[in-house]
């Protein structure tokens, strides 16, 4: 008889990150880069990942994803996965937007920690193959599509 996994869509992995929300406002103005990120800390995300997406793919092959360590945590032959949140949160500090939000919110850091613990969950995580210049870094680094989601699903979606 195959085991019965429950997954709990309301865990938030920031809470198994260490020191993830230390010093999160000081560092690169909230964005909480470089403390101790859930794609590469919580050990849940990385499990629930293993069992979500170690799959039968389209061409018969069985993608039995393999935990590691560090930033190699999942692989598949010769593939390396990374994960990370598919949710936009706005938060860097030249998008003139956010300026205006945060005067309208009375407590704006309490209000942004409750939005990023609510999509830190399993929901709002993808696993993306793990490169160097790969379409999940360029997102998160470059300033014309970060944080656009939507652009990075239309580019996955024409490839």
């Amino acid at each position: 008889m195959k085991e019965t996994i429950v997954i709990d869509t309301q865990f938030d992995f920031t809470s198994d990150s260490p020191r993830y929300w230390d010093h999160f406002w000081e560092n690169r103005d909230g964005l909480g880069v470089g403390n101790s990120d859930p794609d590469v800390s919580s050990k849940t995300l990385q499990k629930y990942h293993q069992i979500l997406w170690s799959k039968p793919l389209p061409n018969g092959e069985f993608m039995n994803l393999k935990m590691g360590s560090g930033s190699r945590y999942l692989t598949w032959k010769e593939f390396r996965f990374g994960s990370d949140s598919i949710t936009a949160s706005f938060r860097y500090k030249d998008y003139k937007l956010m300026k205006e939000i945060e005067k309208m919110i009375p407590d704006y850091h309490s209000f942004m920690e409750d939005f990023i613990r609510k999509t830190y969950t399993i929901g709002g995580m993808m696993i993306f193959p793990k490169r160097r210049g790969g379409i999940n870094q360029t997102r998160g680094f470059h300033a014309q599509i970060r944080d656009r989601w939507d652009l990075t699903l239309e580019c996955i979606r024409k490839y």
